[in-house]
């Protein structure tokens, strides 16, 4: 048939059905529910398509009414997957984390503005701090082992013939003898991680963070006093260019005092670190002020921004010139007196900067739980109303940087002592001796060992909640019975359920191995502290953690590649990275991008669009990752849009994940508030279909027992309700010949009960 021939319902106005999907990109065609379909608005990373038929005129599904009903589909599943790039943000996973744990921490009244900045100052110097993890953890790739130790005279790699292995061969030619030029060409390796940083970084603000988002009109009742309902929320293009800026300085400024520093005996050296060091402190105190990170209303006057973005832009350059001036000298100057190495076989200054930051570290994630903690008892609690109970009583933000940090920490420590195990044989410093012997870090070997025991707790952990699973599933099936009377029947659905189930349990869980972890962290502190040489000792152990570190590295970047290829794994990954990466990067520039500053405006202006009457309406229809981002879009729409709007969401983890780690935008009163904007004198305007079976979504407002729905059994939808509750499988599903489908968090549209509420909200 003629292409040209295709029919595409292109008008706006009467009842629309505006489907989200959830996470894993789905297809438009899976999510319209029809083979063929158009992109009408947008582009293939995020665009809308309506239903697209051949020949003639369509066959309408949604009403009798076929001019003035349609469906339409929102896909952004390109704004988080479809990349190659994807493997490489799994990498950057520690930044990720710092950031979530600032939407974590708890909101104080208003008494306690000044509680709240310090820690957000002191959130966005942790950030800073783990750029500096990555950068020196190149250095010491670089700087360190090739540059320094392997590669020089009489070093490991150094052979009659030049340098083995043989792609270090730039190093063995004699006018690279001096050690300052060894330096500065090694640093060319920590110097493009910094300009990878920065034009990814550039890249992904351009396409996100700088969409334009439009100016916030009559909140009436959805906005008023909520976060979530500030669409400065979504307006981080100078926020986060300033960080990004002072991120870069700071990475370059560390290149270049690992380069300078050992030549300090010198007159030229020494006046580059002296310059450097202040360029690096004029990074630091920026980023600590809060006008730095501030987003501002779209349309607000940007007022003290611009002269904050022009100071950070200045020492970005001035890093930058900073480091080109100290290769410079080093490659065709001198910086200064060669230092005796035979003294001294690892770069001088670079296992005291590793320990320094370390201590740095600790010392900011200790003051961060300490006003952690002051916060979340000045907050309010979880309040009459709250569904679920704040994870770990509000302190999970505290937990969330301490693994960022770990995860930070690792990937240092086994990128140097893997590189060191291939060029020769990594020793600590107490160890270290001539004869192909590289040195790494005592810090390194101490966290190298710390994973192996980290990684026995995580075993005891996923150990613990099979446990929780196995008694959990023996509950449920005598619990169930007289809902499911089979035997075999019963007890597969009790176990679908109980592994549902776990997901109420994975706060505790992460709390625990956060505690083991903490315990770790003291004990290597104090074992690192007194030069306690136990690494040397169960050389072994340390062997193995740096190998599971390794492990790790490779397995993300395997994920990472495979993620989207296999539904299954794309589910249990998709969900936790499309919560990651929901939320703006408020606090490190460098976190894999926020799809949410693009898919928020472009839901506004598609709202607008679609109702240019009064009596026009948009069914809102949400499905897991969607339904979050359905009931955001209604806190940001003004008074008259949120009359002709109507919601519908399935497979919702607004209460049972959002409510409990992000307590201070997800929270009862914003759910009551998206309640009262969607009250209709026909019902509640919105409607929300759950799962026992189901491991990520759940009740919004209201959840009954178990108890209690066995004992009512299978009700008729009451519209005056938001949650209700879906037997899955459904009662009397089986026929006696294959066991009835279990549809756990898929396929909401199938059953009886989407239909029924679509009905009721077009018509109210």
């Amino acid at each position: 048939m003629d292409p040209h021939d295709a029919f595409v319902d292109t008008s706006v106005g009467g009842a629309t059905e505006l489907r989200i999907h959830g996470v894993s990109g789905t297809p438009p065609e899976s999510v319209l529910g029809h083979p063929y379909t158009d992109l009408i608005k947008g582009d293939r990373e995020a665009g809308f398509y309506r239903r697209m038929w051949y020949g003639g005129p369509p066959e309408q599904r949604f009403g009798d009414d076929a001019g003035r009903r349609r469906r339409e589909a929102y896909e952004w599943g390109g704004l988080t997957s479809g990349s190659g790039l994807r493997a490489f943000w799994l990498l950057l996973l520690p930044f990720m984390l710092v950031n979530l744990g600032f939407f974590m921490t708890p909101r104080p009244p208003a008494r306690a503005r000044a509680l709240r900045r310090t820690a957000d100052g002191l959130n966005r110097w942790f950030a800073l701090t783990l750029t500096g993890t990555l950068v020196l953890a190149a250095c010491g790739l670089a700087v360190d082992l090739v540059g320094w130790q392997c590669t020089a005279p009489g070093g490991a790699c150094r052979t009659e013939h030049g340098t083995d292995p043989g792609w270090l061969y730039v190093f063995s030619v004699d006018w690279m003898t001096p050690a300052d030029r060894r330096l500065a060409v090694a640093s060319l390796l920590p110097a493009a991680v910094v300009v990878l940083l920065w034009v990814l970084g550039r890249w992904t603000w351009t396409k996100h963070e700088r969409t334009a988002v439009p100016a916030p009109g009559d909140k009436g009742v959805t906005g008023e006093g909520l976060r979530l309902g500030e669409r400065k929320l979504w307006n981080g293009a100078a926020a986060v260019g300033r960080l990004r800026s002072l991120h870069v300085a700071a990475g370059f400024a560390t290149v270049a005092l690992v380069v300078a520093w050992p030549f300090t005996a010198g007159r030229v050296a020494a006046v580059m670190v002296a310059a450097t060091a202040v360029v690096l402190g004029g990074a630091v105190v920026l980023t600590a002020l809060h006008p730095v990170a501030a987003r501002i209303d779209p349309g607000e006057s940007a007022g003290t921004g611009r002269s904050l973005s022009a100071w950070c832009t200045g020492v970005r350059w001035a890093a930058v010139a900073a480091y080109v001036a100290v290769v410079v000298l080093a490659l065709f100057d001198r910086l200064g007196p060669e230092p005796n190495r035979a003294a001294q076989p690892e770069l001088p200054g670079f296992a005291g900067t590793v320990a320094g930051l370390y201590l740095a570290q600790l010392a900011l994630l200790v003051l961060l739980t300490v006003i952690t903690v002051v916060l979340a008892r000045l907050t309010r609690g979880d309040g009459p109303d709250a569904l679920y109970r704040r994870a770990l009583h509000g302190l999970a933000a505290p937990v969330v940087l301490l693994f960022g940090w770990l995860l930070a920490g690792g990937f240092a420590a086994g990128g140097s002592i893997q590189l060191a195990r291939m060029l020769g044989t990594p020793v600590t410093a107490a160890g270290a001796a001539p004869g192909g012997r590289l040195v790494v870090p005592g810090a390194y070997w101490w966290v190298a060992l710390g994973t192996v025991a980290l990684a026995a707790g995580l075993v005891l952990t996923i150990g613990a909640l099979l446990l929780v699973w196995w008694l959990r599933r023996r509950a449920l099936d005598a619990m169930l019975r007289p809902v499911y009377g089979e035997v075999a029947e019963r007890a597969r659905v009790a176990r679908f359920w109980a592994a549902a189930d776990l997901t109420d349990r994975a706060g505790l869980a992460f709390g625990g191995l956060g505690v083991f972890a903490t315990v770790l962290i003291v004990v290597g502190t104090f074992g690192y502290a007194s030069d306690f040489a136990w690494p040397d000792q169960v050389h072994w152990l340390t062997t193995l953690g740096s190998w599971i570190i390794g492990g790790f590295a490779v397995g993300l970047l395997l994920l990472g590649r495979d993620v989207y290829r296999r539904p299954s794994l794309r589910r249990m990954v998709g969900v936790l990275w499309d919560v990651g990466t929901f939320w703006p990067r408020a606090i490190h520039p460098f976190a894999p991008p926020c799809y949410t500053e693009r898919v928020i405006p472009d839901l506004i202006h598609r709202v607008a669009d679609l109702t240019p009457g009064e009596r026009d309406r948009v069914v809102l229809s949400g499905h897991s990752q969607g339904s979050v981002l359905a009931i955001a879009l209604v806190l940001q729409l003004d008074a008259p849009s949120c009359r002709r709007v109507r919601l519908l969401t399935y497979g919702c983890p607004i209460s049972r994940l959002y409510g409990r780690f992000f307590p201070a935008y997800f929270n009862a009163t914003a759910l009551r508030r998206v309640e009262q904007a969607l009250t209709e004198p026909a019902g509640v305007a919105w409607c929300n279909l759950y799962r026992f079976s189901d491991p990520i979504g759940g009740p919004a407002l209201v959840r009954q027992a178990l108890r209690q729905l066995v004992e009512n059994g299978e009700r008729p939808l009451n519209h005056h309700e938001i949650d209700h509750h879906l037997w899955d499988p459904a009662l009397g599903a089986a026929n006696g010949d294959a066991p009835p489908i279990i549809y756990s968090h898929s396929d909401y549209f199938t059953g009886p009960a989407y239909g029924e509420c679509l009905s009721h909200l077009t018509r109210t």
